[in-house]
């Protein structure tokens, strides 16, 4: 297996061999120079023999199922290292977005069924829209702490209504056929 660059050049290669007595060897190969900056390729050289083993023992698990790493490190990477959370309360949450806007307009907010992503300027802005709608269109709902309930399916729409809720200082209640209501 090889790891094509723009250039056409092979970036690393991945040798493996199977001997006659079924056991497997193999080598990772790369310019350290260029590629695996940081010490990364031995970690992930390592991952190999577990993933074959995995693949090896359970040929019909799907692969998004498939454990490459051991639970120290999987408790590392998920728990220590994503330990990102930040309480922010609810009436602030617009402003932390709005200000993400300013600072990086194209970065991604959100990503999309189809593939794509919604840039924080173009969530920012749409939430502005219509917050600006139900300012002019239902003024009922633009009283502070007005109740709106908000019944969409989990898409990119639903985002920016509740952050339209949010700039509007109303709050929302969503719905749905398939779960209990929560209000926030």
């Amino acid at each position: 297996m090889c790891a094509a660059l723009p250039s056409g050049q092979c970036g690393w290669a991945l040798h493996m061999r199977l001997s006659g007595d079924g056991s497997l060897s193999g080598a990772l190969v790369y310019d350290a120079a260029r590629f695996f900056v940081g010490g990364h390729a031995p970690p992930l050289a390592a991952h190999l023999p577990q993933l074959l083993q995995t693949l090896a023992a359970a040929d019909t698990t799907p692969m998004s199922r498939v454990q490459f790493m051991g639970e120290r490190e999987r408790t590392t990477l998920v728990q220590t290292l994503n330990a990102t959370r930040m309480d922010v309360p609810a009436d602030r949450l617009h402003r932390l977005i709005e200000a993400r806007a300013a600072a990086t307009p194209a970065a991604a907010a959100v990503a999309t069924s189809e593939g794509g992503a919604l840039s924080y300027a173009e969530l920012n802005a749409a939430a502005n829209r219509l917050a600006g709608h139900l300012r002019t269109t239902v003024p009922a709902v633009t009283a502070p702490g007005a109740l709106v309930g908000v019944f969409l399916e989990r898409t990119p729409q639903l985002l920016v209504t509740l952050l339209a809720v949010m700039k509007v200082r109303a709050r929302s209640m969503l719905l749905s056929s398939h779960t209990e209501t929560t209000a926030t």
